[in-house]
């Protein structure tokens, strides 16, 4: 082989086994089961917006750093508590609801992919499909 086509299939090869590198890397991260506090400090100041079923419009839970949730559903607010459960469950309960006697909390199973995120009902299925974003997404007016 020429100088420098050994040169280029050298460069080459050695990027291609980088990139093996930092995908497997990647891969491990991402199949990592999250410890309870990392998933608290994943979700503290983020909105989850997803597609309202009965409208056009997004619904949009906030949670803040201090374990309190704001919720926005198309033409009401409410607000209540979030936590990250002792099975790495993401729980959310509204207030007006527990006031009104229903004292049972939600809890999700997350996934998440980027700022996509699912969250999956203790039978599995699909509750929740929306993105995960920085700050508060809780519309104003």
């Amino acid at each position: 082989m020429p100088p420098i086509k050994q040169k280029m299939h050298l460069i080459f090869v050695g990027a291609i086994a980088i990139w093996l590198g930092v995908t497997s890397i990647q891969t491990a991260v991402a199949d990592e089961t999250l410890s309870r506090d990392a998933l608290t400090a994943l979700f503290a100041n983020k909105s989850i917006v997803y597609p309202y079923k009965e409208s056009d419009e997004n619904a949009v839970v906030f949670m803040d750093r201090f374990g309190g949730t704001e919720t926005y559903v198309p033409c009401e607010f409410s607000h209540g508590t979030w936590w990250v459960s002792e099975d790495a469950r993401l729980c959310w309960q509204d207030s007006q609801e527990n006031n009104m006697g229903d004292p049972a909390p939600q809890c999700f199973t997350p996934q998440m992919s980027g700022s996509d995120i699912e969250l999956t009902d203790a039978s599995g299925a699909l509750a929740v499909a929306g993105k995960l974003i920085e700050g508060s997404r809780i519309p104003t007016g």
